[in-house]
């Protein structure tokens, strides 16, 4: 059975899936609290192919397939995994998840100036 869910998880971007040339095609946010989430390659999921090893903040659809978690991304930042100013953890309805939490300050994906921000490319 699947269950979805509007959420925000903070963790970092690994390689989940390569190519017959080990190039990394697919990627996973694992949690501090060793969850893993897939991440859909559409829309702004796939830009965060290219944040391998870096610690974001995403806000998305989570789905649960019996287990399975996957994130169809709506919003990310890359953030500082050492930032005290992060709120309580919290999901979109105000129960406490540990890593995951509502939150409306996240960049835009498709705004070209916000990419480059998250690539470093811009202050």
């Amino acid at each position: 059975m699947s269950n979805s869910k509007h959420r925000t998880i903070r963790g970092v971007i690994a390689p989940a899936e390569w190519d017959d040339d080990e190039r990394v095609t697919g990627v996973a946010i694992n949690t501090e609290d060793e969850d893993e989430y897939f991440i859909e390659p559409v829309g702004k999921g796939k830009i965060l192919v290219s944040l391998l090893d870096e610690y974001v903040e995403l806000t998305g659809i989570v789905h649960d397939d019996d287990g399975a978690l996957t994130v169809t991304v709506k919003q990310f930042r890359q953030i500082d995994p050492m930032d005290d100013e992060v709120a309580e953890d919290e999901d979109v309805d105000g129960e406490e998840t540990g890593d995951l939490r509502d939150d409306e300050d996240f960049l835009d994906a498709d705004d070209d100036e916000a990419r480059d921000v998250a690539h470093g490319w811009r202050d």
